[in-house]
């Protein structure tokens, strides 16, 4: 899904609320799942530090290996993908 189709499937939600969703009740039911939703994408997301310096310090090395492309090395690359 492309960053515009998910805006636009983020504004539809909005409009949902705003003609919907007219009690207090609705409202804080609504933003408890949000909360869980949330948490859960935060999850999702989210890389162990641990793992992410492991990754990070391997980087590091291959840099000074000269093991990389640079961003025109890169691009030409992807055109034969």
């Amino acid at each position: 899904m492309t960053t515009a189709e998910l805006d636009s499937r983020k504004m539809i939600l909005v409009r949902e609320i705003i003609n919907h969703f007219n009690t207090e009740e609705s409202l804080q039911k609504l933003a408890e799942a949000c909360s869980i939703i949330r948490g859960q994408e935060e999850e999702y997301h989210s890389i162990p530090q641990p793992l992410f310096q492991q990754l990070m310090d391997k980087a590091e090395e291959q840099y000074k290996a000269g093991q990389y492309l640079t961003d025109e090395e890169l691009l030409e690359d992807m055109k034969s993908w």
